[in-house]
């Protein structure tokens, strides 16, 4: 069984605009869309082994000295959105610019039984995104 690396999709995504950046008081949503558990068995030289593996909460920092644990995380909308609106269960709003690390981590906990045994094995699992962090302010010209 491969435990997959929690993703970090990201909503506005950077990568999608001309700064390439995630803007200063711009609700920012997160989510994965690895599965929250898995199953497998096989059988090697006569012995079957069964394992179910269940992802825990996510926990995300957000590389400003803040973090937060997501039970649960929504996608944003399909259609975008014409004014920002904060993630209901798993965002952030930077208040300041700079580059930052998002690091996502969670813990697998599985469960295995071969042989009339079993027993539970915690595996820990993170990955990262970085982003760059600005601002963006408006200027009126009179004429």
């Amino acid at each position: 069984m491969r435990l997959p690396l929690p993703d970090v999709n990201l909503y506005p995504d950077p990568s999608i605009n001309r700064w390439n950046m995630v803007a200063v008081g711009n609700p920012l949503w997160l989510w994965t869309t690895t599965s929250s558990s898995q199953s497998a068995s096989t059988t090697q030289q006569g012995i079957t082994i069964q394992m179910e593996a269940r992802r825990g909460p996510v926990l995300v920092t957000w590389g400003d000295g803040t973090s937060l644990t997501c039970t649960t995380m929504s996608q944003p909308p399909q259609i975008p959105m014409s004014s920002p609106t904060a993630s209901p269960d798993c965002g952030h709003t930077y208040t300041s610019k700079g580059d930052r690390t998002i690091t996502v981590s969670t813990t697998w906990t599985v469960t295995w039984a071969a042989l009339g045994q079993s027993g539970t094995v915690t595996v820990p699992r993170s990955s990262s995104r970085q982003v760059d962090v600005g601002e963006l302010n408006a200027l009126i010209v009179k004429r």
